[in-house]
C-alpha cells in the first residue's frame, strides 16, 4: 500500500484486538492485489439495542488505480 491503512473507532474506545484483526485482513487483501494505493476503515458503534447487544457498522473505503471501492455493512 502506497499510504499507511487509516483505522477510526467512533462511539466506542480504541481496542487494540479490533485493530489488529483489521489490519490482518487488509493484509490479507494485499496479498490478492497488490496495488492498493490507500485503505480507510471506520468502525462506529450503533444505537444499543436491548434484544440484539451491540452493532457495530463497518465502513472499508480503498483507493485503487483509476478506482474507489466502497463496502459497508453492521455486524
Amino acid at each position: 500500500m502506497q499510504e499507511p491503512l487509516q483505522i477510526t473507532f467512533r462511539g466506542f474506545p480504541h481496542s487494540d484486538a479490533v485493530e489488529q484483526k483489521i489490519r490482518e485482513k487488509v493484509k490479507k487483501l494485499e496479498q490478492f492485489f497488490d496495488r492498493i494505493i490507500h485503505c480507510k476503515v471506520v468502525v462506529e458503534a450503533e444505537h444499543h439495542h436491548k434484544h440484539q447487544g451491540n452493532l457495530y457498522h463497518v465502513r472499508v473505503e480503498m483507493q485503487v488505480p483509476n478506482k474507489t471501492l466502497v463496502v459497508s455493512g453492521t455486524m
